[in-house]
């Protein structure tokens, strides 16, 4: 009786465990899945920023881009001329992408 009643407990035990560990690496490829997002968007709003500088007549501008998506992310172009090249702008992109 008390063989099978430990038997048991450790198998429970283990079930557990195995419940718990693939809980856990869910949460990590969520996060990771959210990183890559922000990541891509990122790579998006400079590619953007690029073809702006390159089409605007006025030059690189700051802008706001907001994405239409159930997380409301936005994108902020921010261009800084250089200290070497006036007329050479330095483009910083944030991502504001909340769920991270």
């Amino acid at each position: 009786m008390v063989l099978v009643l430990a038997i048991v407990i450790v198998l429970s035990l283990g079930i557990l465990v195995v419940i718990k560990s693939t809980g856990n690496l869910t949460n990590v490829k969520i996060k990771n899945l959210q990183e890559l997002k922000a990541q891509y968007l990122a790579e998006a709003g400079m590619t953007h920023a690029n073809w702006r500088c390159n089409t605007n007549p006025a030059g690189c501008v700051t802008e706001t881009i907001s994405v239409a998506s159930p997380n409301d992310v936005s994108i902020v172009v921010t261009p800084t001329p250089t200290a070497m090249d006036p007329k050479a702008s330095k483009i910083v992109v944030s991502v504001n992408y909340p769920d991270l």
